[in-house]
């Protein structure tokens, strides 16, 4: 198997939410509320926003 790790790009940002938002449920269900995780997926495009910003600017 041989893969290449590269820098993250603008467009990678809606994976990148994706992976943080999937580990942080699967880690913490259970010990956090349910409404926590809700509030988050509400939260979804801002957090978007979010990580493509800070991928631009380094």
């Amino acid at each position: 198997m041989s893969f290449i790790i590269r820098a993250a790009t603008p467009e990678d940002a809606p994976a990148l939410v994706s992976v943080h938002n999937t580990c942080w449920r699967e880690t913490y269900v259970g010990a956090m509320p349910s409404s926590v995780f809700d509030e988050w997926a509400a939260a979804v495009h801002a957090s978007i926003d979010g990580r493509r910003w800070q991928i631009e600017r380094g």
